[in-house]
């Protein structure tokens, strides 16, 4: 089962991949409900570090290889048509090593879908105008309450991420977003490009060019 979020999400990797053509597909980060069996047709292969959601992940019909994307994708170079990256870069220590590595293996022209949670959302932005911390911006592993936090070590918005991307020579295509939330008001879906920077999620597909 997934949730509206992760629905929302599947909704739009699907328009982004609507003319794709391609069989050789990356799961990076693929946990253990993988969104790219819902969006991609072709030989997935899923990486995680953890072996329970491969387990699961392979029940679903991916094959699983257990790796770290801290230290980098075991494939060779240019083995994928699209690599599938969600909730991932957030997690990741050196963001500049894992996109050089996903560079690396895409095949040229090949087709990058990359999401993370957006720490300029509409959400975080009237947190921190209320005097909260936003979400995505971690001080323990646990709250002083004793609630876990998700993990993130890196945070970023549109533009940033954006920029960072088009260092490391991705041609970005298309950018989107899930949702717009109003705590406990309303959930705006998604429907005009200039929202995006308000958007609870930045979901982005990009190409691999020249450098």
């Amino acid at each position: 089962m997934f949730s509206e979020k992760q629905r929302l999400k599947i909704e739009r990797m699907k328009e982004f991949l609507k003319d794709f053509k391609g069989n050789m597909i990356l799961d990076a980060g693929c946990g253990y409900n993988p969104l790219s069996k819902e969006v991609a047709e072709g030989r997935i292969i899923g990486l995680d570090i953890r072996l329970k959601h491969l387990k699961e992940a392979k029940k679903l019909g991916l094959e699983v290889v257990l790796a770290d994307l801290n230290r980098g994708i075991p494939f060779k170079d240019e083995s994928f048509d699209l690599i599938i990256a969600t909730d991932v870069l957030c997690l990741i220590y050196d963001t500049d090593y894992l996109l050089e590595e996903m560079r690396r293996v895409l095949r040229m022209s090949g087709v990058l879908i990359i999401d993370l949670y957006n720490i300029c959302s509409l959400t975080n932005r009237l947190a921190v105008f209320v005097g909260k911390m936003p979400f995505g911006i971690e001080y323990a592993k646990e709250t002083i309450d004793g609630e876990k936090f998700s993990g993130m070590i890196r945070a970023f918005n549109k533009s940033i991420f954006v920029a960072l991307l088009e260092k490391h020579h991705f041609k970005v295509e298309d950018v989107r977003t899930t949702e717009i939330r109003i705590p406990k008001i309303a959930r705006i879906p998604w429907r005009y490009k200039f929202l995006i920077s308000l958007g609870e999620d930045i979901i982005v597909k990009c190409r691999k060019v020249e450098k």
